[in-house]
């Protein structure tokens, strides 16, 4: 063998080393990847250095100071114990670094992943954060948006941001309109074309009970519209009681000043057309 073939070898094994090594000490690598953003009720939180990122397994890593600041919290660091301890008045919940663990006022309570520091601040997915301190968590997949509510109307609503809005509007496209219009041109409005006593009548879905008790909906009446039957519809996510948000609509008819039939239909659906289901469905 010759020296610059044992060199080689020598540099690609040193080499082999460092990424072994690299990936034991951090098994959470951050990736370069969107920008996550989180929003609490409606308003978007900056951060001073560290963002919200997605690491090496997938999950959405937040640091946690500023946004549960945000919500009224406390948010302390016992650095002998590499513990993030947060508070807002009877409920404390701890965070300890390199651990799926954590207790919720002394309840012990896992993540799908562990708390670790990432640019000098407590990162891990703010969900178990939030919902300890009785706040609805919800997750945008379409805009990478985090997006929790502490304040939710009595039935639920949160009017949605101008991004969220144009993300609920997008699957419904001018193709899915032309077709609309083919088939019910009298009746038919898009998002666009609705008329403001339109809008109102569409939005008055949502005061029928059809949004549940512990449940919310992100939406606008900008993504308010009427389909081809004449149904009036409003686009949304809906985040339901285990957390799990879809994005769908409410629909139903407006007869004689009543609402009738009025559904909620997630946009996904399982099963073989023409049998397919909506995976998530409700009515009042």
């Amino acid at each position: 063998m010759t020296m610059k073939r044992m060199i080689t070898k020598k540099t690609m094994m040193a080499l082999l080393a460092v990424v072994l090594l690299a990936a034991f000490l951090m098994p959470n690598l951050i990736l370069a990847g969107p920008d996550i953003k989180i929003v609490i009720n409606g308003q978007e939180i900056s951060f001073p250095d560290q963002k919200p990122y997605i690491d090496s397994a997938n999950r959405t890593m937040v640091p946690v100071r500023a946004p549960m600041e945000a919500i009224g919290c406390t948010v302390e660091w016992d650095a002998d114990k590499q513990q993030a301890i947060i508070s807002k008045q009877d409920t404390v919940a701890v965070f300890t670094i390199g651990s799926k663990t954590y207790t919720v006022n002394g309840v012990e309570k896992t993540m799908d992943t562990k708390a670790v520091i990432a640019g000098n601040r407590t990162a891990f997915p703010i969900r178990f954060a939030a919902e300890a301190m009785g706040a609805t968590v919800g997750w945008d997949a379409a805009t990478y948006t985090v997006m929790i509510n502490t304040e939710p109307t009595p039935t639920g609503i949160i009017i949605a941001t101008p991004e969220q809005v144009a993300a609920i509007k997008e699957p419904w496209d001018e193709q899915w309109w032309a077709t609309n219009y083919r088939i019910g041109p009298s009746v038919t409005r898009s998002f666009d074309a609705m008329t403001q006593e339109e809008k109102d009548i569409a939005w008055g879905l949502l005061e029928t009970g059809i949004i549940k008790p512990g449940q919310t909906f992100i939406a606008s009446k900008d993504t308010t519209c009427v389909i081809f039957t004449g149904v009036y519809v409003v686009r949304g996510y809906l985040t339901i009681e285990s957390g799990k948000t879809y994005l769908g609509s409410v629909s139903g008819a407006y007869e004689d000043g009543e609402y009738v039939r009025v559904i909620f239909n997630s946009d996904e659906f399982v099963g073989e057309t023409p049998n397919a289901v909506p995976v998530h469905e409700q009515r009042p």
